[in-house]
């Protein structure tokens, strides 16, 4: 072992400092490392337009997620993980996970995988016009048959919570509500008998530019309070972050040791960087790293470590490793 670390020494240097810079720039840096994931589309019918794309109301909670994660990148208080790769290992994990797990502790699972200090969750509890005044008979103002039209805002309710990944519990719970200057047009159709809901169709400048309109100011009172409350996010709690320096086979030769608090026995979690992108993040947007596998420490020096991969794992150089994924905790 001692001459395999000290024959590495020289190339792990260079790899030290490396790490070294990054963790003074990390401390330098209060942003937090987080994840948006798609909002929930609870108060939005399937077939509302979107207001922000001109898709169908189904996408509404996509296109909010997008907003916010802008908002959330400009104000320069967050670190934003890529959301499609995200979503792409949720999916894989859910398909290869059985029923009785629960989505928050799926959440959190993949949240301390990939070191994340917390993710955002949110929903869409109103998207559209006011509701129609009822007569005493249950109608909403209609004669017995035909077709008439009402103006009315847009109004867009959001919600959001901030899940920590590594104690499970919600830090905290937020509210943006949108409203639109202006009024547009909504058409009702007369439905047939009383107990028949007469449907409504919204006016163009309605669907097209009020409920943008109405989602963006809801965005916007969003994003201001979620950037107030960065700075009372935990940091998630790693005790160890480094680099592969070396590989023989199944055997890693790590640039941390026992200065870093490694152990024999010690499990890591082994991830490697994801190719570059053919069009560059936007600052502050990361992308997510590869989960490769597990190492357990079987050696360890004062700056250096050894470690066994298993299971048919093919670590590089230059993969990173960090403390393996804890007990998932349960939600209250």
């Amino acid at each position: 072992m001692n001459s395999r670390l000290t024959y590495l020494a020289c190339f792990g240097a260079s790899l030290s400092l490396v790490a070294v810079g990054a963790m003074q720039a990390q401390e330098a840096s209060p942003k937090k490392r987080v994840a948006v994931l798609n909002f929930d589309n609870p108060g939005v019918s399937a077939d509302t337009p979107s207001g922000l794309f001109g898709a169908d109301g189904e996408d509404v909670g996509k296109g909010v997620s997008i907003l916010l994660i802008e908002k959330l990148v400009r104000s320069g208080k967050y670190t934003v993980v890529d959301r499609s790769a995200l979503e792409k290992l949720l999916k894989e994990q859910q398909d290869a996970a059985n029923d009785q797990v629960d989505a928050y502790a799926m959440a959190a699972r993949i949240g301390r995988a990939l070191g994340l200090d917390a993710m955002i969750i949110g929903a869409v509890t109103r998207y559209g016009p006011e509701e129609a005044r009822k007569n005493a008979d249950g109608r909403s103002g209609m004669f017995s048959a035909g077709v008439r039209t009402r103006k009315s805002k847009a109004y867009v309710d959001l919600t959001a919570r901030i899940f920590n990944v590594t104690t499970g519990a919600v830090e905290g719970g937020f509210t943006g509500s949108g409203e639109s200057e202006k009024t547009g047009e909504i058409t009702i159709v007369a439905a047939r008998g009383k107990a028949a809901p007469s449907p409504e169709i919204l006016g163009s400048e309605f669907a097209g530019s009020l409920l943008g309109e109405a989602t963006r100011k809801a965005v916007d009172q969003l994003a201001a309070q979620l950037t107030s409350f960065a700075e009372q996010i935990p940091q998630s709690p790693l005790k160890i972050e480094g680099l592969v320096a070396d590989v023989a086979g199944n055997v890693l030769t790590l640039n941390i040791g026992k200065k870093a608090g490694v152990r024999v026995g010690e499990r890591l979690t082994i991830l490697r960087d994801p190719p570059a992108p053919e069009s560059a993040n936007p600052p502050g947007m990361i992308s997510l790293p590869q989960r490769v596998g597990l190492a357990a420490v079987t050696e360890v020096g004062e700056e250096f470590s050894t470690a066994i991969v298993s299971g048919g794992v093919e670590a590089r150089v230059g993969d990173h490793v960090r403390d393996a994924e804890p007990p998932v905790p349960q939600p209250h």
